[in-house]
């Protein structure tokens, strides 16, 4: 089993300068609607390149906006606050249709029963039988990360928030290692984590085993293997600077809605996989810089200057493909873009 080391704490801190997605990356398909890029930031007023943002208050101390998650239906983000501080906690914010940009707005914080006066980071949110968001997100309140479950009713698309919700932690296999990251599949088929450190994480698979409890499943774990074997191939390629020594881990796992493709993180930039149905794995041969899938679209040199994390997508009811994440620039700030089907 893995050993549990390094914790969130030890993630390297790059504060590069951050660049809003200014030059939309299906300009050179149609004209691009003002409201788009899509920036959203702490700051008030803030705006980067020409690009406007869409300005989050967060009503608590805390300084950026860190690992944003669509919900199932793309109506609600849900994101942490800064995730170096001694408590970091989970907020979300809402839109009344998919296809409409996020408005500047006053974040709600989940409940005290879900969020702790610990870390509480990295959600990750499917539907529930009930029509509810069901969630699992890492938690340091017990000792280093591990992964916690709850269930958020919603209402016209709106997020009810009550101090009653229950949260449990998982049991199983899981629990034996320090989490940073994990993706479930919408029917809880598989899970997808990383550890058990940030310098050397790697991804492994789980199975659900009961009620919160989830197994590694190490012939399921065959799915990602190829992705563990091409960061090693890297690491000597192209190792990590301080603080970890040549070892890059594996961050931020998301599959898009289709099964077909693993968006993750190395080294500030987001990387996709795609999935081959005849071995049932992501394949390493297809992994591919965002940069490089950005320039079949609209080139954007500036976008190399960034350094990104947290990738989460979804596809609008206008069969758009929305892609957002955080960038370290400015202490956190989640920007994004949309284009069309490729």
């Amino acid at each position: 089993m893995l050993k549990s080391n390094n914790s969130i704490w030890k993630r390297p801190l790059f504060l590069l300068p951050y660049v809003c997605m200014a030059a939309a990356l299906f300009a050179c398909i149609e004209p691009v609607p003002d409201e788009f890029p899509q920036c959203i930031a702490k700051k008030n007023g803030d705006e980067t390149d020409g690009c406007s943002c869409a300005t989050i208050t967060i009503p608590a101390k805390s300084t950026g906006l860190w690992e944003p998650e669509f919900s199932p239906d793309g109506l609600r983000l849900y994101f942490s606050n800064w995730p170096f501080g001694p408590q970091t906690d989970l907020y979300v914010i809402t839109r009344d249709q998919d296809t409409e940009p996020f408005a500047a707005q006053t974040a709600q914080r989940l409940p005290e029963s879900i969020n702790s006066s610990k870390s509480d980071r990295g959600i990750c949110v499917i539907r529930g039988a009930d029509g509810a968001d069901h969630i699992y997100f890492v938690s340091e309140r017990e000792g280093p990360g591990s992964i916690y479950e709850t269930s958020i009713p919603v209402n016209a698309g709106k997020p009810v928030l009550s101090s009653s919700q229950a949260t449990y932690k998982l049991q199983g296999t899981v629990s034996q290692t320090t989490v940073l990251n994990v993706y479930v599949y919408p029917d809880e088929a598989a899970m997808i984590f990383n550890g058990p450190g940030v310098c050397n994480a790697r991804f492994f698979v789980a199975r659900k085993a009961g009620d919160h409890t989830w197994n590694v499943d190490p012939e399921a774990t065959a799915m990602v293997e190829e992705i563990n074997q091409w960061a090693d191939s890297k690491d000597l390629e192209d190792p990590c600077g301080w603080p970890c020594d040549g070892s890059c881990g594996l961050l931020d796992p998301h599959v898009s809605q289709d099964g077909q493709a693993l968006y993750f993180v190395r080294t500030g930039d987001i990387y996709r996989a795609q999935w081959d149905s005849a071995t049932g794995a992501f394949l390493g041969s297809t992994i591919t810089p965002i940069s490089e899938i950005e320039k079949k679209v609209c080139p954007h040199p500036q976008r190399t200057e960034l350094w990104v994390e947290g990738p989460t997508t979804y596809r609008d009811s206008a069969g758009y493909l929305w892609l957002f994440y955080h960038s370290a620039g400015q202490f956190g700030r989640i920007g994004g873009y949309r284009w069309p089907a490729e």
